[in-house]
């Protein structure tokens, strides 16, 4: 049967009604012939109807698509196509200006009867110049597939954008093979609209034809005309049919109509017995490897997996589809000798071995692009494009593709595909059986993350292992076989490194893999530098369960009219390990889980000691999601997606030995701010807390393990918060030394030689800090650097990027900033931040310091509204004192200044910055 114009996907056209189609060409080639449309041709009558509505177009549209066949009484078949196709844009012309025929030269001709273009009401015959080539394009190759189907390629020339191109042919013949059946499948929809369809089969009066929609309500019109049956259907304004993405195999995309001849699938199975007939004789060379299997005296289970093994892994894979040999297998001895095969070969070689040897053995004709939905169409022959092996033993049916290649040795563990619906060949078949795995065949897929931080003074480890089972295992055993198992190692590492930069393979991937129990083992071995972040005493990492998230995957269009398909494993199991240097004391938090008809997901935790399991199950519980499902299946999806992963605190410390000076602290914050319990309290005793962790961490690891760099910028920033400028200087010289990557550490390295007076060095560090998470927190820095080195016109370009670039209260203090440095370099302070102060609450804290200093708020003011949270007051006040100072400083006022850098500093409220400011104002006014 011929495909093809535009992209293979319409059969092309001609017009029977055409002047051309009265004359006889005088031009033929090798497979082909150039002649008139035949007689028993009938053309489709012109409507006047509107148009086919369409939102998309390929870059043509269908004005016309005519179908006929012509089935004659000595079982000869002849199939005639005819289609308009009108030019819409530069891809149409592409498309449709190439007509391409495919054919079987085995059992078929070509007659070519047009090419026409449509040009302002012209007819320009295109035929007689066209360029005519006989192509034998293999396109299975790669698959090891030879078809012997040609192409008849046709280009026309001198094809534009505006034409509409006519097109038509007849392809004669059909496969011996069949024996006279007859079964075709016709194309009702297309990508482009269709403004007017026919389909027409005519055939002897006595035949009978089934028809059968497909996706469709269409029927046949029945008539006789000239003492032969003849069915007509003709349809108009078509509207395209758009494909979508991860369509099931047994949904037909396209709506068609069925025809076949077969009157039930006894008939069909009758036709595919004469095809694996019994072979008769089996060679010598066969005979005798079939003794020597019986001489071993094996078990019946492992006698028939050793065949089967024999003729997966020894005869490789080739179909050569010839001619009849496109569904009749070669002779097994034929077979083996040739160590060659395709599915038909491999199926009748195995059976032969395998009845002889006394099992029961049958072939069973099944469709890898129909699967299921083979049960929607009618019995016939052209339903099947695959076949594998029924074998009955001990009365367990087991389902056997020769075709595959290492596979599992024991036949209740060997992997079997979903094929749907399948058609045995036997005698006593009466209709489609089920063909997929049993429960211990069951594809599934286990993942093991470990990730061990226990010892602080070396890198953390990830070990990832997989292990899977049937289906899944032969499929991975494969993967091995094709690309090696450090190929597979790099695709796994390479989702991980994307989420932990830094991520280096330790050894060779290690692969244990068993085909008795066809269980397959790869375990890899990562050293993970980069895993979490230090906070307070704990390792606070994310463990993501990738593996299992890749099942949870759903359609990207928002809106579907077609089934989606659930192409996932059935079950995935996913354990993600945490082993910490010390014991996890919190409880484990309870578990979840998260049930939709087409899948499950369920987590759950568990603690031992200090190891931390995070324990994920997936079970696929449908194979589609219906298009009504699909929005709460996307809801569900989306919330599973959520447990697909873990956060962890992983325990440094052991808090008990810490617990005096834990008391020590307790007491020295007493002694300095009182027992009143407020938001600077509890700051500072955090603060406390923190570098009382980092030292201790930092005694048992010593100088050289991976968190160390994280340890001493984070007691740089306790020491910083708690004014202990030289404990700073010293921790943030040492961060940046042990690990460069300590980026902030130059941050806090310039705030504490800012705070000792050496300006020109904090400056100085904090232009090092490149590439800040907080770009104005970095711009307020320099510009504080930069104030009191004097530098004040630097000081407000970069008092401005902070105000342009922050937000909430940090743009508050950007603006009281600029404010100082404006007024200072040439009293404009006010100007500049007026613009500003509609957009800054006056009634509440900070934002009524920008009004005190623009002289739109009185100081009053300015600490009642300090005092208003008394969480916050003494966080506050210290605030309030300092910049009520510099605005009496920069009115000239220092002596009051001063009484109010005092009063800031009284307040002890270190790890406010206005703190290490005012002591520095204190030092500056000394003489």
């Amino acid at each position: 049967m011929a495909l093809s114009l535009a992209a293979t996907l319409l059969p092309a056209t001609a017009s029977a009604q055409s002047p051309t189609s009265s004359k006889a060409p005088a031009r033929s080639g090798a497979g082909y012939k150039i002649e008139r449309t035949p007689a028993w041709v009938k053309p489709i009558k012109p409507s006047a109807a509107a148009a086919a509505p369409t939102t998309t177009s390929p870059g043509y549209r269908i004005t016309l698509m005519d179908y006929q066949t012509q089935l004659t009484a000595d079982g000869g078949e002849h199939a005639y196509t005819h289609t308009r196709l009108a030019i819409s844009d530069s891809a149409g012309v592409q498309a449709v200006s190439k007509v391409q025929v495919y054919f079987n030269p085995a059992f078929q001709t070509v007659s070519l009867h047009e090419a026409v273009v449509l040009r302002n009401g012209a007819r320009l015959d295109r035929l007689k110049d066209a360029r005519i080539e006989l192509l034998r394009r293999e396109e299975g190759l790669e698959r090891m597939t030879l078809t012997g189907v040609q192409t008849l390629l046709v280009l026309l020339n001198d094809v534009r954008v505006g034409d509409a191109v006519e097109v038509a042919y007849t392809v004669h013949g059909t496969n011996p093979i069949y024996k006279g059946h007859y079964a075709d499948t016709f194309q009702l929809g297309h990508p482009a609209a269709v403004d007017e369809l026919q389909v027409r089969l005519e055939a002897p009066a006595g035949r009978t034809l089934h028809t059968r929609g497909i996706r469709s309500d269409a029927t046949f019109e029945r008539s006789t005309q000239g003492g032969r049956q003849v069915l007509t259907l003709t349809r108009r304004n078509i509207p395209p049919v758009i494909a979508e993405e991860q369509t099931p195999p047994w949904f037909k995309v396209y709506p068609a109509l069925h025809v076949s001849d077969y009157a039930d699938w006894q008939q069909v199975a009758a036709w595919a017995e004469d095809l694996f007939a019994t072979p008769g004789d089996l060679g010598a060379e066969l005979q005798g490897r079939i003794e020597a299997w019986r001489a071993k005296g094996l078990p019946r289970e492992r006698l028939a997996s050793e065949v089967i093994e024999f003729v997966q892994d020894e005869v490789r894979y080739f179909s050569v589809s010839l001619g009849e040999s496109s569904h009749r297998p070669k002779p097994p001895a034929r077979t083996l000798a040739e160590r060659l095969g395709d599915c038909k070969d491999k199926t009748a070689l195995l059976n032969a071995i395998l009845q002889r040897l006394g099992f029961e053995a049958r072939p069973v004709l099944i469709s890898v692009g129909r699967n299921r939905g083979v049960a929607d169409y009618l019995p016939a022959h052209d339903q099947f494009d695959h076949v594998i092996t029924q074998l009955t033993l001990d009365g367990t049916v087991y389902w056997i593709d020769p075709t595959m290649q290492k596979q599992g040795r024991q036949l209740q563990t060997r992997g079997v595909a979903s094929y749907g619906m399948g058609l045995v060949v036997s005698p006593s078949t009466t209709g489609l059986v089920r063909v997929g795995p049993g429960p211990s065949q069951a594809y599934t897929l286990e993942w093991d993350s470990v990730w061990d931080a226990s010892d602080l003074k070396r890198t953390p480890t990830f070990t990832t292992t997989l292990r899977a089972r049937g289906l899944a295992a032969e499929g991975w055993r494969a993967g091995v076989e094709a690309g090696g198992a450090e190929r597979l190692a790099g695709a796994i590492a390479g989702a991980y490194a994307r989420m932990l930069p830094g991520l280096k393979a330790v050894g060779s991937p290690t692969v244990r893999d068993n085909r008795d129990t066809n269980i397959f083992q790869l375990e890899l071995k990562y050293e993970a530098p980069g895993l979490g972040q230090y906070d307070r005493g704990a390792l606070a990492v994310e463990l993501p369960a990738l593996e299992l998230l890749d099942s949870l995957v759903g359609p990207r269009e928002l809106r579907r009219e077609m089934p989606f398909l659930v192409d996932q494993p059935v079950q995935v199991r996913q354990r993600l390990r945490a082993i910490a240097p010390q014991r996890f004391t919190a409880p484990p938090p309870p578990p979840s889980e998260v049930v939709d008809k087409h899948f499950r997901v369920a987590s759950r935790y568990e603690v031992n000691g200090n190891s931390f399991d995070y324990l994920l199950t997936y079970e696929r519980r449908s194979d589609e999601v219906q298009p009504a499902d699909l929005n709460g299946f996307r809801e569900k999806l989306q919330t599973a997606r959520r447990l697909g992963g873990v956060s962890v605190r992983l325990p440094l410390l052991s808090m008990e030995p810490l617990r005096a000076q834990f008391d020590e602290i307790d007491r020295r914050v007493t002694q300095k701010l009182g027992r009143q319990a407020d938001t600077l309290r509890e700051l500072v005793v955090r603060q406390e807390v923190e570098r009382l962790f980092a030292s201790e961490l930092l005694r048992q690891v010593g100088d050289s393990g991976p968190l160390v760099g994280q340890l001493l910028e984070r007691r740089a920033i306790a020491n910083s918060n708690l004014a202990d400028h030289d404990a700073t200087l010293a921790d943030a010289d040492r961060a940046l030394a042990s690990a460069p990557e300590a980026r902030y550490s130059h941050y806090t390295r310039g705030l504490a030689l800012m705070s000792l007076g050496r300006g020109g060095e904090a400056l100085s560090a904090m232009q090092q800090f490149t590439n800040p998470n907080n770009r104005a927190a970095l711009a307020m820095g320099l510009g504080n650097a930069q104030y009191y080195q004097g530098e004040l016109a630097d000081a407000e370009r970069n008092f401005n990027q902070a105000v342009q670039e922050s937000s909430g209260n940090d743009r508050v203090f950007a603006l009281s900033w600029l404010y100082i440095a404006s007024q200072k370099a040439g009293g404009k302070g006010r100007s500049v931040v007026l613009p500003h102060l509609p957009d800054v609450s006056r009634g509440s804290w900070p934002g009524v310091l920008v009004h005190y200093l623009a002289g739109e708020a009185s100081q009053d003011e300015v600490i009642e509204r300090a005092k208003e949270n008394k969480s916050m007051e003494r966080l506050n006040l210290s605030e309030a004192y300092f910049y009520m100072g510099q605005q009496l400083l920069l009115a000239g006022k220092t002596s009051e200044a001063k009484r109010m850098f005092r009063r800031t500093v009284d307040l002890q409220a270190t790890p406010y910055r206005e703190f290490a400011f005012a002591e520095l104002e204190l030092k500056r006014s000394e003489p």
